[in-house]
């Protein structure tokens, strides 16, 4: 039998190789690009009590649209406010820097019941717009950090209790003056 030969000139490989990696190089820039990576960026500071769930990339919104991410997340430094324990470091993009006034005020959220923490701003309606590396006001979170599950039992008995009585009423003593009192005179 024959063997059959097939020959590539080393210009073609070159070429070809060089074509590969420019589709290659496009297609990760438009994902960066697409990603938001060479959009202009600026950074916020706010202070918070506690950051239990709230991780590094977390997002920051504004009345709900995202518009940054948590770039760090550390221990405040020098502060004597038990309000401002942690320093958070938001990563905003700077198109919405005019959106953010000195009056706004940020606060941590939780998406539903059990979903993850996100840093919710509210626009202020007066004000200059923040600049880059000011602090933005935060409000402290106040939830519960503890669920007694006695006192929680009691309740919902109590709650059943209450349940039971609207759906079975307790009868009158004496029926004939809840029926008198029920007619009304001419």
């Amino acid at each position: 039998m024959a063997e059959i030969t097939i020959r590539i000139s080393d210009r073609f490989l070159r070429v070809a190789g060089a074509i590969i990696v420019g589709i290659f190089a496009l297609w990760v820039i438009s994902y960066l690009w697409s990603s938001g990576v060479f959009r202009p960026k600026y950074r916020l500071r706010m202070y918070v009590n506690e950051t239990a769930g709230l991780s590094l990339g977390a997002p920051v919104r504004v009345d709900g649209v995202e518009v940054g991410k948590v770039e760090s997340v550390n221990l405040a430094r020098n502060s004597n406010d038990p309000d401002a324990k942690i320093e958070l470091i938001l990563r905003l993009e700077r198109r919405y820097q005019d959106q953010i006034l000195s009056d706004s005020i940020a606060s941590l959220a939780v998406e539903g019941l059990l979903g993850n923490r996100y840093i919710n701003i509210q626009r202020g309606a007066r004000g200059a717009p923040l600049a880059d590396n000011a602090q933005i006001l935060a409000i402290p979170n106040k939830e519960f950090k503890e669920i007694n599950l006695g006192n929680l039992s009691h309740s919902l008995s109590k709650l059943a209790d209450c349940m039971k009585e609207v759906e079975n009423p307790p009868q009158s003593a004496n029926p004939a003056k809840a029926s008198d009192s029920a007619k009304v005179p001419k």
